[in-house]
């Protein structure tokens, strides 16, 4: 039987973020949230919207009639009245004599895969004898649609703060508004009572409708052409041919290895120690030199640089000593399998990986796993030989570098575009180099020095949207990090759907 809390929370936990993510930054809508989006594009984006409101009408229909019980049809016969409804202010409010254009093969994909599940057709059977199953599945087909409009359309209003006034505007007001927010609940409230009456081998495919039909709505935003010059998916729209792209990535960033104190020692005691001491003394001099260079509001890439220098004498000291004490040589793969039982990649790393390194449309992307330990056997164990490739060094499909610091880094690749992903404070002086850097979580200690030399972070798609305004430009040492949550917005950025 569904949890207590209700299917559809579980779902929205599971789905809509991520799903999200890959909308947000569209063309279309990274186009929208500028103010710029040509109406050509805006004029068929609402006439897909049309048909898609039509169909919901069918299929909310059709679900009233699978449905056994009033207790089942009450509440998808208001649905099925708010949508009639909806579409007669839509002709009225919204479509403000748009030059209407056919349904497009997006388009067509979500209207077939909604009026199939709601005849009953499930993965090429038909299950008309179970009608609240196939009433509930048919909700779930429909829930994410509105639900996902809510979502984007507050997320542009509020966190970019659009306030010009224009006709996009006036869409995601109407997406945003109470009565459809109304709806979307109405319709989660529907298929939580009738995901109650689901059995605990029917609940997985509701599930996977649920999301199939985000999917298909994502799909849709990401077919959309936009005719004028956009800054995404980024890897489409720079030059690859004349600076190939290189993608840095910190190798703590990946994952979230399970460990304790104790397992660290389970390696070698050495090593255990020298990490210890090396924490202590960055701790110290962070400290101190905060304390002897007063905050600034202005960045200054000189000062900042000359100020992280005694960093990278940390590090490389503390590279040297466990060089010196040999403390990597005899280590296993097997050693670490018994001292780090379980690693687990982070939530669309290992697919944003998988996608940059295997997919032949991106030939002209490196991507670098960056360990401050060189800890080879650490890499190869997190990424696997027969699902990413990689070498004696590192993970790559570049040159190999072993570099000491992030200068040596950049210097070996001196013609390409640089993307570091870092989070923290010894990631601090590589991101400002990069062209774009990304952080990843929340260092209280990187941010807090990054502020006090006067370095800004901004959330990666307000950045994404400033560019597209024309407001901003991707350039190293300009003292402007940009920020997110996931692995899912790096992909979204660099890679598109």
């Amino acid at each position: 039987m569904a949890e207590e809390e209700g299917i559809v929370k579980k779902y929205r936990k599971k789905y809509e973020k991520q799903e999200a993510t890959f909308a947000l930054f569209t063309p279309f809508f990274v186009s929208v949230g500028a103010g710029n989006l040509d109406l050509q594009s805006f004029d068929h984006c609402i006439s897909q919207d049309f048909y898609f409101l039509q169909a919901l009408l069918q299929a909310f229909r059709m679900a009233e009639d699978w449905a056994d019980r009033e207790a089942y049809k009450e509440p998808i016969r208001s649905l099925k009245e708010f949508v009639h409804k909806m579409i007669r202010t839509y002709k009225t409010t919204v479509l403000e004599n748009p030059k209407v254009s056919g349904i497009d093969s997006t388009t067509d994909n979500y209207l077939d895969f909604l009026v199939s599940t709601a005849s009953g057709k499930f993965e090429g059977d038909y299950i008309r004898e179970k009608r609240n199953t196939i009433a509930a599945y048919t909700l779930a087909a429909i829930a994410p649609f509105m639900r996902l409009y809510v979502h984007l359309s507050h997320r542009i209003l509020q966190d970019l703060n659009n306030t010009s006034d224009n006709i996009y505007k006036k869409w995601l007001q109407y997406y945003c508004s109470q009565e459809i927010q109304d709806l979307a609940k109405e319709t989660e409230d529907a298929l939580d009572k009738l995901g109650a009456s689901l059995t605990k081998e029917e609940l997985p495919f509701a599930e996977k409708l649920y999301h199939q039909a985000m999917k298909l709505q994502v799909q849709f935003f990401a077919s959309l052409s936009v005719s004028q010059p956009t800054v995404v998916p980024y890897n489409s729209v720079q030059d690859l041919n004349k600076s190939p792209l290189a993608i840095f990535s910190n190798v703590n960033l990946t994952c979230i290895v399970f460990q304790d104190r104790s397992s660290v020692k389970c390696l070698k005691t050495e090593l255990f120690d020298i990490t210890t001491e090396y924490g202590r003394e960055l701790k110290h001099y962070l400290e101190s030199v905060m304390a002897s260079h007063p905050a600034i509001s202005q960045f200054d890439y000189n000062g900042f640089s000359i100020a992280l220098e005694q960093v990278e004498e940390l590090k490389r000291k503390r590279n040297e000593k466990m060089e010196d004490s040999l403390v990597m040589k005899d280590l296993s793969l097997d050693m670490i399998q018994t001292a780090i039982p379980e690693l687990r990649l982070f939530d669309n790393c290992r697919e944003f990986f998988q996608k940059t390194v295997t997919i032949a449309k991106f030939p002209r992307i490196d991507l670098h796993v960056v360990s401050h330990f060189h800890y080879g056997d650490f890499i190869r164990k997190l990424f696997p030989s027969d699902q990413l490739d990689y070498t004696k060094d590192s993970v790559t499909t570049g040159k190999i570098i072993k570099a000491g610091s992030p200068f040596d880094k950049f210097h070996v690749f001196p013609e390409v575009q640089k993307v570091y992903i870092g989070g923290k404070v010894e990631d601090l002086l590589s991101l400002v180099q990069a062209d774009i850097g990304i952080v990843l979580g929340s260092s209280k200690i990187l941010w807090k020095l990054g502020e006090h030399f006067g370095i800004s972070f901004v959330p990666l798609l307000n950045g994404v949207v400033k560019n597209q305004m024309g407001l901003g430009d991707w350039k190293p040492k300009s003292g402007i990090l940009y920020t997110v949550d996931s692995w899912a917005e790096i992909q979204a950025f660099i890679l598109g759907l």
